[in-house]
C-alpha cells in the first residue's frame, strides 16, 4: 500500500453540526455520502493504513478543530476523517475512486499531502452514486468532475490546514460583488471612526502590547473578548446608520477579516503615532490612546490613507485581504512626487463622475437604499442629510488627500457643484433612488442616468460624447479623452505607473508627516492562493 494523505474540503447546502470531540470517525461509504449531503461544510482525511505522516496529520486536524471551536467557527463546519482500517477493503477502495485517486493507488505511487475543494459537494455525490460500478478512476475522470473538485496546494500542518478551512469558510461567506464591496469600503470607515474607542476597547481587555521596537501589537487576538472587542466596530454609531444589508454583509467581512484589518491599520498607525511626537521617547499604551484621540479629528481631511488601505484591503490585487472589490488604480501613486502640472489627474467631467458614484455609494448603503416612489420624496431632508458632506469625504474615497492628488480635484469640483446646484443635485438623487430601476446597479459605469443629470444636464461639466466614454484623466501618454474601452484604458493606466515610476522614484525624498507607507503583503492563506475558490 502506498503512503497517502488526501484532505479534502467540501462545502454542500444545509448544517451538519460536529460531534463533542471536533472530529468525526467516518466508518463507511455510505456515512460520507450521507455528510457530503448534508454537511454546510466538511473537512475529510482519507488516511491509509501505512502512511508515514498521517498519525501527524490526525492531531493536526484536532489542533484546527480545537481553533476553530476557539473562535466559535466549528459550528459552521464538520471535520472528518476516513481511516483505511476503519473501513472496508471494498469501501476504501470506492471512497478513492471517488475522489479520482485511483490510478495512484493501483500503481503503488507514493503521494504528498494533496487538498481538493468541493463547491458543491452534493453534486459530487449524486454522481458518486450515479455512476457506482461504472469505474470511476482516473481514466473516468471526466471534465465535470474536474470542475467540481479543484486540486490545491498541498497542505497537512496544523497552521496550514486551520488557515485553510477558515479562508474557504469564508470565500464561501463573503463573495465578490457590489454588495459585499460597498460593505467592506463602509467598514473600514467606521474603523477609522472608531479607531479611538477601538483601541480604548482593547486597551481594556489587555490586548493591546508595545513591543521593544516601540511598535503596537494585538496580543490574545484568538481571546473571545478581543475578537468582541473588534467586532463592536460593527455595532458603532456611524454603522448603524446605514442599511441592514450593508451591516450584515459588513459584519460577516468583519467577522472573517476584522483582526488582519485591524492588525494592518494598527501597524500605520503606529508609526504616524511616533512621527507625530518627539521620536526619541518611547511609545507607550497612554501615548497610543492620546494619538487616537488626535486621530479622530484627522480622519475627514484623507489624509492617514483610507482610501489606498480599502484599496489593499478590499480589493482583488496582490495583498488583498476580502478580495471582494474591483478597484482600479490610477497610476498617481507613481507620479505624486512629479510637479503637479505632470502628475495623473481627472478631467472636470471625470472628477464629477467620481462625485456622482460616491453619492450613489451612500444612497445604496444607507437606510434610503429601498425607499421608492412617493416615499423617496417624503423622505427629502434625510436625503439631505445624507448628501450633506458627500464633498468632505472626498478625501476618504479618492487617491490623495486634502493636499495632493486626483481627491484635491474630485473636492473642487463636488463644492463648486454644490454651492451652485446643491438642491437640484439633491432633487435628482430622490428622482434616481424612487425609480429604482438602477438604484442598486453598479454605478461606476460612466452613463447611467444619475450621471447624466447631474454631470451634464445640472453641472455642464461633460458632454455627451464624454458620458459614452470612460472617464478621462490628464497627462497619460498616448491617450486621448473618449478614444478607447474603459479596459483599454486602465491598461493605459498601469502601463503609466511603469513609465513614471523611475522618474517618481528619482524625484522621491523623505516621505512627509502624514504619508502613511502601505502595509507589506502577508502571505496568503491556501484558501486565497491558488485553489480555486
Amino acid at each position: 500500500m502506498m503512503s497517502l494523505f488526501v484532505l479534502l474540503l467540501i462545502v454542500a447546502a444545509t448544517a451538519s453540526a460536529p460531534t463533542p470531540s471536533g472530529v468525526v470517525q467516518i466508518t463507511s461509504s455510505n456515512e460520507l455520502d450521507a455528510a457530503m449531503a448534508s454537511s454546510a461544510s466538511l473537512v475529510v482525511a482519507l488516511l491509509p493504513a501505512r502512511c508515514d505522516n498521517c498519525r501527524q496529520v490526525a492531531a493536526n486536524l484536532e489542533w484546527a478543530a480545537k481553533e476553530l471551536a476557539t473562535n466559535n467557527l466549528l459550528s459552521a463546519v464538520t471535520i472528518a476523517k476516513v481511516s483505511e482500517t476503519a473501513l472496508s477493503t471494498r469501501d476504501w477502495h470506492h471512497v478513492l475512486q471517488r475522489f479520482g485517486v485511483a490510478r495512484a493507488l493501483v500503481d503503488d505511487v507514493a503521494s504528498a499531502a494533496a487538498v481538493k475543494w468541493l463547491p458543491s459537494p452534493h453534486l459530487v455525490q449524486r454522481r458518486g452514486i450515479s455512476q457506482e460500478g461504472e469505474g470511476m478512476g482516473e481514466e473516468g475522470w471526466g471534465r465535470q468532475d474536474k470542475q467540481l473538485i479543484h486540486e490545491c496546494d498541498q497542505i497537512s500542518s496544523a497552521n496550514g490546514l486551520y488557515d485553510y478551512i477558515r479562508g474557504a469558510m469564508a470565500a464561501k461567506e463573503v463573495v465578490s460583488g457590489q454588495d459585499s464591496c460597498d460593505a467592506c469600503r463602509r467598514v473600514l470607515e467606521a474603523m477609522h471612526y472608531d479607531w479611538h474607542q477601538l483601541l480604548r476597547r482593547l486597551d481594556s481587555v489587555q490586548a493591546l502590547h508595545i513591543d521593544a521596537n516601540w511598535q503596537a501589537t494585538i496580543i490574545r487576538a484568538d481571546a473571545q473578548e478581543t475578537h468582541q472587542a473588534i467586532m463592536a466596530v460593527c455595532t458603532s454609531p456611524y454603522m448603524m446608520q446605514l442599511s441592514n444589508s450593508t451591516r450584515h454583509t459588513a459584519a460577516l467581512l468583519f467577522k472573517w477579516h476584522g483582526d488582519k484589518f485591524v492588525a494592518r491599520h494598527l501597524q500605520l498607525f503606529t508609526s504616524w503615532c511616533k512621527r507625530s511626537g518627539d521620536a526619541g521617547l518611547p511609545l507607550t499604551r497612554a501615548k497610543l490612546l492620546q494619538c487616537a484621540g488626535q486621530w479622530a479629528h484627522k480622519v475627514p481631511n484623507g489624509r492617514l490613507g483610507l482610501h489606498e488601505k480599502n484599496m489593499g484591503a478590499c480589493s482583488s490585487g496582490t495583498g488583498g485581504v476580502a478580495k471582494v472589490c474591483a478597484f482600479e488604480g490610477s497610476g498617481w501613486q507613481a507620479t505624486k512626487r512629479l510637479p503637479a502640472s505632470r502628475q495623473i489627474r481627472p478631467t472636470k467631467c471625470a472628477a464629477c463622475q467620481a462625485v456622482v458614484d460616491d453619492i450613489a455609494f451612500l444612497v445604496r448603503t444607507s437606510k434610503l437604499a429601498h425607499i421608492r416612489g412617493k416615499a423617496a420624496r417624503l423622505r427629502s431632508f434625510e436625503f439631505r442629510d445624507l448628501l450633506d458632506d458627500v464633498c468632505e469625504q472626498v478625501y476618504n474615497r479618492h487617491e490623495g488627500d486634502a493636499t495632493e492628488g486626483p481627491a484635491r480635484v474630485v473636492e473642487n469640483v463636488c463644492s463648486s457643484l454644490f454651492d451652485d446646484f446643491s438642491d437640484d443635485i439633491v432633487e435628482a438623487t430622490i428622482a434616481w433612488a424612487a425609480r429604482g430601476h438602477d438604484a442598486q446597479a453598479n454605478t461606476t459605469a460612466s452613463n447611467s442616468p444619475l450621471h447624466r443629470r447631474i454631470c451634464l444636464e445640472i453641472g455642464g461639466v461633460c458632454t455627451e460624447q464624454a458620458l459614452q466614454s470612460p472617464p478621462a484623466w490628464e497627462n497619460l501618454p498616448q491617450t486621448r479623452p473618449h478614444d478607447a474601452s474603459h479596459a483599454a484604458v486602465s491598461m493605459r493606466h498601469a502601463a503609466t505607473s511603469t513609465q513614471y515610476a523611475a522618474a517618481a522614484s528619482a524625484g522621491a525624498g523623505a516621505a512627509v508627516d502624514g504619508d502613511v507607507p502601505m502595509a507589506q503583503d502577508s502571505p496568503a492563506s491556501p484558501a486565497e492562493g491558488k485553489c480555486e475558490l
